[in-house]
This record gives C-alpha cells, sequence and structure tokens, in this order.
C-alpha cells in the first residue's frame, strides 16, 4: 500500500458522518480522500484532518484517475492553523487552494508547488500577510506545467524566486521600489489567464 503526504485544500461533508478532502499531493498531484467516521465522536475521529494541515497516509490507488481514495492512519507532519489568526491570509489561502484544485489534475506529480505550497504558508502565517507569498506558489505551479516563458534575460531572477518559494535559497529576492507589486499582478494576470474556468 503507497504512502504519500498532502495539503489538504477542501473539506466536503459526506453522508452523515464522513468527509471528502480534496488535497494536494507531491506524488500524485490532486487526490480526492474519502474519510468515514470522521465527522463523530470515538475511536475512529481523525483529528489531524483540517484544513491546510500536512498530513501523511497510507492508501490504495484508485481505479482510475478520477476515483477517491480511502485514507488510511493519517498522521500530522505539519499545521498552518496559524492561517486563521489572519482572516485576510486565511481568505488568500483559500483563493490559492480553489486555483490549485481547479488546475492541478489526478495522478500528475507537482512536487515542486507542493514544497512552494507548504513553505509559503508557513512564511504567510509568520508574516500575517499573503502578498507576495502566496503569488509566488502559482508562480511555481505555472513553471512546473510549462506556462511561463520570459526573456532570457529575465529568467535568472524568475529562478531566483522560484527557488526561494521551494526552498533551494532562504532568502527572498530583492526587489527594487515598486517593482515587487508589478511582479506580484504580472503573476495574478498570467494565472488567470492560464487557469481553468
Amino acid at each position: 500500500m503507497p504512502r504519500t503526504s498532502c495539503i489538504i485544500l477542501r473539506k466536503t461533508p459526506f453522508q452523515e458522518t464522513g468527509l471528502i478532502l480534496a488535497c494536494l499531493s507531491p506524488d500524485f498531484g490532486r487526490i480526492d480522500l474519502i474519510c468515514r467516521g470522521v465527522r463523530k465522536f470515538g475511536k475512529r475521529s481523525f483529528p489531524v484532518v483540517s484544513l491546510f494541515r500536512e498530513i501523511s497516509f497510507d492508501f490504495r490507488e484508485p481505479k482510475t484517475a478520477s476515483g477517491l481514495v480511502s485514507l488510511r492512519a493519517p498522521e500530522p507532519i505539519l499545521s498552518h492553523d496559524d492561517l486563521a489568526g489572519e482572516p485576510s491570509a486565511f481568505l488568500a489561502a483559500c483563493s490559492l487552494a480553489a486555483f490549485l484544485l481547479r488546475n492541478s489534475r489526478p495522478m500528475v506529480s507537482l512536487p515542486d508547488t507542493f514544497r512552494a505550497l507548504s513553505r509559503m504558508l508557513t512564511r504567510t502565517a509568520e508574516m500575517r500577510t499573503a502578498t507576495p507569498w502566496l503569488s509566488y506558489v502559482k508562480l511555481v505551479f505555472l513553471c512546473e506545467n510549462g506556462l511561463v516563458s520570459v526573456p532570457p534575460d529575465r529568467q535568472n531572477f524568475l529562478d531566483s524566486v522560484t527557488e526561494f518559494a521551494v526552498g533551494i535559497r532562504e532568502e527572498p529576492p530583492l526587489f527594487p521600489a515598486g517593482s515587487r507589486e508589478r511582479f506580484v499582478r504580472w503573476i495574478e494576470d498570467m494565472a488567470e489567464r492560464c487557469s481553468v474556468s
């Protein structure tokens, strides 16, 4: 039985006590998990299952790419619960989650996007602001899917941003005055043009 990790991006009630979790996994891209008995108290409750939490779990691979996967033996890895302390950052994270779920596909690995999402959610919670951190996740997603083309003289700067987002570089890139806002707008415009409706 394979084991992977994921970040929970959406929770949907299912039947009386279940949940369907829409998640992003580094190995399997978008993965939809079914959890029975989650919303009741008792032995089978899953307190680790909450929005923007990173968990590891066992599962059986679905027979079809769009099938639901049963969650087994979830274990917490990282919690981004601090996002809830800043409503604007939490809402921005929800908007990013919707973008990723709308545009990612099952069984298409997204290791860079996953790493960037985990790092930038942590950064957003620490800095108590979503700008520009969550936009960097969109940039990594677009780059990982081959949707970004820039002139050769700009490629080094673009690489420095994506390397920071995925954790290759520790320090954020330096921007001349006023250019960070333009860069974030450029990312958001590009993400909107490339987004599935």
